[in-house]
């Protein structure tokens, strides 16, 4: 069995929309299932185009959207109000970006 992690402030995170990603921070952790993140800002570094492995930069952005995930009986990170099953999700412990061009 894998690990869970345990969201604390400053941790990255990537909240995963279908098969795109973007990065984020964890700014509040309001209880044991209930964090604020905040989106990061991100900079392509490769210069592979859109069918090629896509590398990003990471930085914060104070400025950034804030949104309000919770932990679900199924042990998924969504975002408040949204279905169990359904999209936006966190995953924890790493920021991540990956924009699909095949839709």
């Amino acid at each position: 069995m894998a690990q869970e992690l345990t969201p604390a402030a400053g941790m990255g995170v990537t909240i995963v929309v279908g098969t795109d990603s973007y990065p984020a921070t964890i700014t509040l952790v309001s209880s044991p299932t209930t964090i604020r993140v905040q989106h990061d800002l991100a900079k392509r570094t490769d210069t592979n185009g859109q069918s090629g492995p896509q590398e990003y930069t990471f930085w914060q952005n104070p400025m950034g959207k804030i949104e309000v995930f919770t932990l679900r009986n199924n042990n998924r990170w969504v975002k408040r109000g949204k279905d169990m099953h359904s999209y936006p999700a966190l995953t924890l412990g790493e920021r991540s970006k990956y924009i699909d061009h095949t839709f």
